[in-house]
Formats: structure tokens, C-alpha cells, sequence
């Protein structure tokens, strides 16, 4: 009995129909990129910000800032990224997740006073 294998996963080529150039599968994509550097600072970035620093640290990837405007704006959609309009200007910072406890619930509970 023959497996039945599509031409993508015959060649090795991701799922989705999408090949990855040589040397290019290590390299993040400018959502992941942008997450990364959100990540790293802490505080909020505005658009201009994250574009040039994305261009800097991954010198393969050059967007413009309409391109680094609407992956911010996919990651806002998803919930990874909050946007903030302040000053002017719209600030971008990452969403951090809310600590788990050991069974997995959210911890948000506070200890009462005199315990």
C-alpha cells in the first residue's frame, strides 16, 4: 500500500503551500521579529521605533512603516500587542500574560490584610 503524500510534504516545503528560501527557516518574520523586540524593552514604541529597530537587528527584513504598522496591528487584533494613544501618537507595548499558578489557574488573588 502506497502513502499518499502531497507534492509539499514530498518536498519538504512547510504546510500551506509556502517554501522557505535556503537559509531564510532560521530567520524570524517581521511579526515574530516585532514581538522579540517589544518584548525585550518593556515599554511602549511607537511605529517609527519598532520599524527602524527591526531593520537594524534583522538585516533581513527592510519594512516600511505602513508594513510594520499592519503587523502591529495584526498582533493588536490577536491580543499579543495593546496600542495606546497618548501625546499625539500611538504607542505600541507588549501584553504580558497573566502569572499561572502551580494548577493552572490564573493567580490574580489577593492576600488579605492581616494574614
Amino acid at each position: 500500500m502506497e502513502a499518499n503524500v502531497s507534492a509539499d510534504s514530498a518536498s519538504g516545503a512547510p504546510a500551506g503551500g509556502k517554501a522557505v528560501a535556503d537559509g531564510q527557516a532560521d530567520k524570524p518574520n517581521l511579526r515574530t521579529a516585532v514581538l522579540h523586540l517589544l518584548r525585550e524593552h518593556r515599554e511602549p514604541r511607537t511605529v517609527k521605533e519598532v520599524g527602524e529597530e527591526v531593520t537594524r537587528v534583522y538585516s533581513h527584513l527592510t519594512p516600511t512603516g505602513g508594513v510594520v504598522r499592519d503587523a502591529l496591528g495584526a498582533l493588536v487584533a490577536k491580543g499579543a500587542v495593546e496600542r495606546d494613544k497618548r501625546q499625539g501618537a500611538v504607542w505600541y507595548s507588549i501584553v504580558e500574560p497573566a502569572p499561572v499558578s502551580d494548577n493552572g489557574a490564573n493567580v490574580t488573588e489577593t492576600v488579605p490584610a492581616g494574614a
